[in-house]
C-alpha cells in the first residue's frame, strides 16, 4: 500500500502495510530491453508495472484520494504506443487516472461526471492517432470520448440506451479507421453503433455535459 494508507476495516488479517493482490486490467508496455506489464490492482488502489522477464515491480501509482483502501477500484489500464502514457479506469472513483510511464508519477485526474453521479468507469479505447480516450461509462449509459491532450473532461458523449436507464456498457471497440464506435451494452444484450464525430473544441473549459450522440443502429 502506498504510505499512510489504511485498509478498511474486516476486509483482511495479514502483514501490515498490505492489501489482498486484485489484478484486473492490464496493457503491455512494449520496449527495448522487453516487455513489461502495467496492471489495475483493484483491491490495492494502485496500478503496477511489472518486468516480464522477472516479474519485478518497476514502478508503482497510488490511485487512491482516500485514506481508507479500496475506494477508487482501478479497473482496466490502456497506453500508447510508445509506452510513455497510459490511462486507468478508476470504477469506484468516476474518473480516469493519466500517468506519466517516464516520471512515474499520475500526470492528471480526468474527472467523468458529478460527484453525486456514479459513472463507473470501466473498459478504454484510444483511437488510431492517439489523441482521443473513449470511456465506457456502465452507471450512466454512455461512452465518453476525452481529448487526451485537452485539460477538460468529456468533450462527447455517446449514448448507448435509448429513452429508458440502464444499458450498461461494458465494453467497447474502434473500427480499424476510427470511424466507428462499438459498444457492448450488457443489459440490452446487444452491441450500440455510432459514427465518429470529430470533438468539439471546448478549449480549458470544464463541463460535464457533453454534446451527446445517439447509436445508429444495434446488432
Amino acid at each position: 500500500l502506498a504510505e499512510g494508507k489504511e485498509v478498511r476495516f474486516g476486509l483482511r488479517e495479514g502483514t501490515a502495510g498490505t492489501m489482498l493482490p486484485y489484478p484486473a486490467g492490464l496493457a503491455v508496455l512494449a520496449g527495448a530491453q522487453g516487455d513489461r506489464l502495467l496492471i489495475a490492482d483493484n483491491l490495492s488502489d494502485n496500478a503496477i508495472v511489472l518486468e516480464v522477464s522477472t516479474g519485478k515491480i518497476l514502478q508503482s501509482f497510488d490511485l487512491s484520494r482516500n485514506r481508507y483502501i479500496p475506494s477508487a477500484y482501478p479497473y482496466t489500464a490502456i497506453a500508447n504506443k510508445a509506452g510513455t502514457k497510459a490511462w486507468v479506469s478508476l470504477w469506484n472513483g468516476g474518473a480516469v487516472a493519466e500517468l506519466n510511464l517516464e516520471t512515474g508519477k499520475v500526470a492528471r485526474w480526468i474527472t467523468l461526471g458529478p460527484p453525486e453521479i456514479l459513472q463507473h468507469p470501466t473498459a478504454m479505447v484510444l483511437n488510431p492517432k492517439e489523441d482521443t480516450l473513449y470511456v465506457a461509462l456502465a452507471n450512466n449509459d454512455a461512452v465518453a470520448a476525452l481529448s487526451v491532450k485537452g485539460k477538460s473532461g468529456p468533450s462527447q458523449s455517446y449514448s448507448t440506451g435509448f429513452s429508458e436507464r440502464g444499458s450498461t456498457p461494458q465494453a467497447i471497440a474502434l473500427s480499424p479507421d476510427g470511424k466507428r464506435l462499438y459498444a457492448a451494452s450488457a443489459a440490452l444484450d446487444a452491441v450500440a453503433v455510432f459514427e465518429v464525430k470529430p470533438l468539439p473544441d471546448l478549449g480549458d473549459t470544464f463541463t460535464f455535459y457533453a454534446p451527446s450522440e445517439n447509436p445508429k443502429g444495434f446488432i
